[in-house]
């Protein structure tokens, strides 16, 4: 278990389609970038990229080409 993570609920990742995709698939996803965007301003208005979601942990990241 990480130290610090911030827990995000399903109804959140409802409004997250693209988190929501990979967390489900646990692969990447390709996100346009206003939702990437408004997922990594959601992720820093909970105060970390560490999420629990159920019973898992997810180290979240982004990349861009």
């Amino acid at each position: 278990m990480p130290e610090e993570f911030v827990v995000v609920t399903e109804e959140e990742l409802n409004d997250y389609p693209a988190l929501k995709e990979a967390i489900e698939t646990q692969t990447y996803v390709k996100a346009n970038p206003g939702e990437w965007t408004r997922t990594i301003e959601f992720l820093d208005s909970k105060g970390s990229s560490v999420i629990k979601v159920g019973d898992a942990y997810y180290q979240i990241g982004f990349t861009t080409a």
